[in-house]
């Protein structure tokens, strides 16, 4: 069964793309976790989102909708990205 760095159809691995980010992310990415305040999560993603060949990324949210309601007035006003682009 192949890792979470295995490379991809681009040629760079997860490995290779959590290295480009800060200490403190690649932590947090590693424990798959991000939290915080609606602008710590933004900026979380942003800092994600900004790493060459990062093509999308996966999210779950607990089983509720407040949480997701509160991720898209809350976050969502606060990404340097596109969510719809493919």
């Amino acid at each position: 069964m192949a890792g979470n760095d295995e490379i991809d159809k681009l040629g760079t691995s997860s490995a290779a793309a959590a290295a480009q980010l800060t200490a403190h992310e690649s932590a947090a990415i590693a424990n798959g976790l991000l939290a915080g305040s609606p602008a710590t999560v933004a900026r979380q993603l942003n800092e994600i989102a900004a790493v060459q060949g990062t093509g999308g990324i996966l999210m779950s949210f607990d089983d509720d909708h407040e949480t997701v309601d509160r991720f898209g007035a809350e976050v969502v006003p606060l990404l340097d990205f596109d969510l719809t682009a493919h």
